[in-house]
């Protein structure tokens, strides 16, 4: 059976921010806009086999 969970790269939320412009201890930082998820192509659900019982 073809179940879908919660992707874990985004949480369910189908994108993810990355942050650039930080370089250690710098309080300065830029946050981009947030990208769909390559992990679930931005759907926040994988796809899986699912389960058996053995």
């Amino acid at each position: 059976m073809d179940i879908a969970i919660v992707c874990l790269d985004c949480l369910g939320t189908g994108f993810r921010v990355t942050v650039v412009g930080y370089a250690g201890d710098d309080a300065t930082g830029e946050m981009v806009v947030p990208r769909k998820c390559g992990g679930c192509d931005g759907s926040g659900r994988v796809r899986t086999s699912g389960w058996s019982d053995g």
